[in-house]
């Protein structure tokens, strides 16, 4: 990460597949924030500017806990979601605890491909999505899938039934064509076939783009310290137009 021919084969993995890993990262929290810093500047959100974190319940997260969580993105209920995502783990003494990672690009495409009124009812359909508790009290209503106003391509995926709120705000013909592409989605995107598992080590910081990917995890024994922080999607497209010279919109 101390050349650009590293920050661009980085950069490249991100857009290619949705994730990219550097290797050889000392344990701390601020090596941790320095390697994320060459991809650009990191979002300050409700968890602060970087954070770590273990199993100790400390906040009102399932991410404080050794449970397995279901796949997901981050920050559903911010009015603009996280573009990139940062896992490093510093620390674990047990088993288990390996993250799943999920292609939602893909899984969309098999959901138009399938019943392509359930990915426009998806598109159409807001819903809001919040995180009470800490003291904060946070509401974004969103779009589960969000098209590029000039490509028409999926530009976002905003999944998260831990987060998701009471759907009250639309029409009864709505709310049923809403729940049954919720399950055809949800169908997709717990399927094996469109998951890769990864066990995070010590040293090896795992990135990847929060409005594309969906992560998870499963349960684990022992103490396990991890470390991370946000960037924003402005940063990321920024990057892979200068160093990757990507034309993006």
């Amino acid at each position: 990460m101390q050349n650009d021919v590293s920050l661009k084969r980085l950069l490249m993995n991100i857009h290619t597949y949705g994730f990219g890993i550097v290797g050889g990262c000392p344990l701390t929290e601020a090596d941790t924030v320095e390697v994320c810093e060459r991809v650009g500047h990191l979002r300050n959100t409700i968890f602060g500017h970087s954070w770590t974190f273990t199993n100790n319940a400390a906040l009102a997260d399932s991410s404080y806990t050794n449970q397995g969580i279901g796949v997901h993105n981050d920050n559903t209920y911010l009015l603009e979601a996280s573009g990139v995502q940062v896992f490093h783990c510093l620390f674990h003494d047990g088993s288990g605890g390996e993250n799943v990672l999920v292609d939602g690009f893909k899984a969309a495409a098999n959901l138009k491909m399938k019943h392509p009124e359930y990915y426009d009812a998806l598109v159409r359909i807001p819903l809001q999505a919040e995180y009470i508790g800490d003291g904060h009290k946070v509401i974004g209503t969103i779009n589960l899938l969000q098209e590029n106003p000039i490509t028409k391509q999926l530009d976002a995926i905003r999944y998260n039934p831990f987060d998701r709120a009471v759907l009250s705000h639309t029409s009864f013909e709505d709310t049923k064509l809403f729940y049954k592409a919720l399950k055809a989605l949800s169908l997709e995107l717990n399927s094996s076939a469109n998951e890769i598992w990864i066990k995070l080590t010590p040293g090896r910081v795992l990135l990847f783009d929060n409005w594309r990917v969906l992560h998870g995890r499963a349960a684990f024994e022992g103490k396990r310290v991890m470390t991370g922080c946000y960037l924003a999607k402005d940063q990321l497209n920024s990057r892979l137009r200068s160093i990757a010279g990507l034309n993006l919109y």
